[in-house]
């Protein structure tokens, strides 16, 4: 028998995306899926109307309407919650994959019982159709997880539920970055850094907690690195010995977030030549 995934939706006012994101969930060349949708307590009527549609059409489809708005955070921790699949992914409603990522995920977790993750290569996809460059994915390390949008990436991917359970680190809501902390965790307590290079799927972009930080915020990579740094020392997930490895992550992503502040000035000061090469480097809209 496959093994059986969840597949969490947070969704929140975007009907067209979610129907988009429903469309290619349903459509997978895996079924052995349970699809949970939660809806934030939308204002737009039309968000039910599509997640009902698809609750009749397909019994895997669970439909949740959150009784009033528990914020982001909470509504992605809600479909984690209540998760009942041996592997679980994360769906956002803009964001799309390739019919057969879900089977060629599991098929690799499968051959590779150590992993806690499976990601594949990933573009950013703007609401008129841009996209960005291609992310591999095949260069991630601890070492480089402030400030690393690919560490969101994967987090978006296929994972073991009970390894994200147990590595997911759940931050204050005015701290940004529990995807990447997360994939961080899970690196240092597996020992199993690469990433399968698997189907394409695309991460859909809009402006959000990042952009309006990184334009206001000068403070929230240090942030970042704080919670990084605190959460990794206290982790009972972790071996001792990849403990000895701690000093060394944090000087090296204390100075990625100072690269980062220092990006943040170049983009804010008027009139710099840098200015447009900066913004699609850190908000991926090439």
């Amino acid at each position: 028998m496959t093994p059986l995934v969840t597949v969490g939706i947070p969704t929140y006012n975007n009907p067209e995306g979610l129907y988009k994101t429903l469309k290619c969930i349903t459509r997978q060349s895996y079924k052995n899926l349970e699809i949970i949708v939660s809806d934030n307590h939308s204002e737009n009527p039309e968000v039910q109307a599509v997640i009902s549609k698809f609750s009749m059409d397909d019994m895997r489809v669970q439909m949740f309407r959150q009784s009033v708005n528990i914020g982001v955070d909470a509504n992605y921790r809600f479909v984690i919650d209540n998760a009942h699949g041996n592997y679980f992914m994360f769906a956002q409603d803009d964001d799309y994959w390739t019919p057969t990522y879900l089977e060629a995920c599991v098929n690799w977790l499968e051959a590779n019982p150590a992993a806690p993750v499976a990601s594949g290569a990933a573009r950013y996809l703007t609401g008129d159709e841009r996209k960005s460059d291609l992310h591999f994915l095949q260069n991630l390390s601890v070492y480089k997880t402030v400030g690393n949008g690919d560490m969101g990436l994967v987090c978006m991917g296929l994972w073991r539920t009970e390894a994200f359970r147990k590595y997911e680190v759940r931050l204050p809501v005015y701290v940004l970055g529990g995807d990447h902390i997360t994939v961080a965790h899970a690196m240092m307590g597996s020992g199993k850094p690469e990433i399968a290079p698997l189907e394409l799927y695309s991460k859909g972009y809009k402006p959000g907690r990042f952009q309006v930080c990184f334009i206001n915020d000068f403070w929230y990579s240090f942030r970042s690195w704080w919670w990084l740094m605190k959460t990794l020392v206290q982790s009972p997930h972790i071996p001792k010995e990849r403990k000895l490895l701690l000093p060394a992550v944090a000087i090296t992503n204390l100075a990625r977030a100072c690269a980062v502040t220092g990006v943040q000035v170049i983009v804010n000061m008027p009139d710099n030549p840098l200015k447009t090469w900066t913004q699609k480097r850190f908000f991926g809209a090439n």
